[in-house]
């Protein structure tokens, strides 16, 4: 499933190296205690992407997105209510062929943001993993946890 989730009003709330790292930072550590397999990522200026798969589809999603959003909330702006859009964009995919598209539309993000000259510059994103093979720890290319009702 490709999530997209916005901060409120598009603030701009993650525009410096820090906070992309940091946002990358929680994502990291949150995806180790789910059971959500987490494919793709992109961390922009003032919205996330990510490609993530539950065994239980929707539901486990919902919540693990819900909790990524409130621990980036508490972490970073702990005297700020909302900085999320209440909701998040979600679109099934259901071919590898969706699941190429998708992917390459996260990491592409920040190319067509004017960001960087190729995917791969962007630190905040899973493009290096997937296009350079560079390992990651949190990252999957496999798709064994549509079998299993927990990810290890």
């Amino acid at each position: 499933m490709l999530v997209s989730t916005m901060v409120e009003d598009w603030e701009p709330l993650f525009a410096d190296s820090d906070s992309h790292d940091e946002v990358q930072r929680i994502l990291s550590g949150f995806i180790k205690g789910s059971n959500v397999a987490l494919m793709a990522y992109g961390i922009m200026e003032h919205h996330v992407h990510l490609l993530v798969g539950h065994p239980e589809n929707g539901g486990g999603v919902s919540k693990f997105v819900g909790g990524f959003k409130s621990l980036v909330s508490r972490r970073m702006f702990p005297d700020r209510k909302g900085i999320w859009k209440p909701r998040f964009d979600d679109v099934i995919v259901i071919s590898d062929h969706v699941f190429r598209i998708k992917l390459n539309y996260i990491h592409d993000n920040p190319v067509r943001a004017r960001y960087v000259r190729e995917s791969e510059d962007w630190r905040w994103s899973s493009a290096r993993f997937w296009l350079r093979e560079e390992p990651h720890d949190h990252l999957t290319r496999s798709w064994s946890w549509v079998e299993r009702k927990s990810v290890a």
